[in-house]
């Protein structure tokens, strides 16, 4: 009967633990951030350099996605949770948006990018924090950094970034959660392979 909540769990985070699948977006969140990060000041006049990561990162995600589907299956969702992801991803979305806004608008000690990543980082799956195991663990302290470097301005001084080279704490923040992204990908993934039942494996 144990494999009974493990299968419900694996069902209901299927979409959060195929790990390779962010994986693509971290690589292209972190190079896009040094980037912009490398370039003068000002508006950028040759936007080449992140076009070709989007496409390369979507083009991944595809494949990984394919690379699920066909290794693993699929869940099919119902109707009423299929709806609740599209309004928390709009109001995500939006929340996303204008946490952009202020950051840009005001010169605030305090990330509210930052903020709501580590939210979206910490609520991005079903029963996140229900149990501690290596999925849970790894989505609690990804969020716990993003929150720390969110306010790290209010420990540290408005400009503590430009000591590692880095232009605002904006970006350091997009590094940042490049970073988490890809370490998160492999180790959600691994975990999904742990988790899935052996098939010579029975319950008694």
């Amino acid at each position: 009967m144990k494999a009974i909540p493990q299968t419900r769990f694996l069902a209901m985070n299927y979409t959060a633990l195929q790990g390779l699948r962010i994986i693509p977006l971290g690589l292209c969140l972190l190079l896009v951030s040094l980037w912009a990060n490398a370039i003068p000041s000002g508006p950028a006049r040759d936007l080449t350099i992140p076009i070709l990561c989007a496409l390369a990162c979507l083009l991944a995600y595809i494949i990984t996605g394919q690379y699920y589907k066909h290794s693993f299956g699929e869940v099919k969702q119902t109707i009423t949770r299929r709806h609740l992801e599209q309004v928390v991803m709009v109001v995500g979305g939006m929340l996303a948006l204008a946490a952009f806004w202020l950051d840009n608008l005001f010169d605030l000690r305090i990330c509210f990018t930052g903020l709501v990543l580590a939210g979206a980082l910490l609520l991005g799956s079903d029963n996140a924090i229900s149990g501690l195991n290596a999925f849970s663990i790894t989505k609690i302290g990804a969020s716990i950094w993003m929150l720390l470097a969110s306010i790290s301005p209010l420990l540290f001084g408005q400009s503590w970034w430009t000591v590692l080279g880095i232009k605002s704490l904006l970006l350091g923040i997009m590094m940042m959660c490049g970073i988490l992204m890809i370490i998160e990908g492999v180790i959600t993934h691994l975990f999904l392979l742990s988790s899935l039942p052996s098939p010579r494996t029975t319950d008694e």
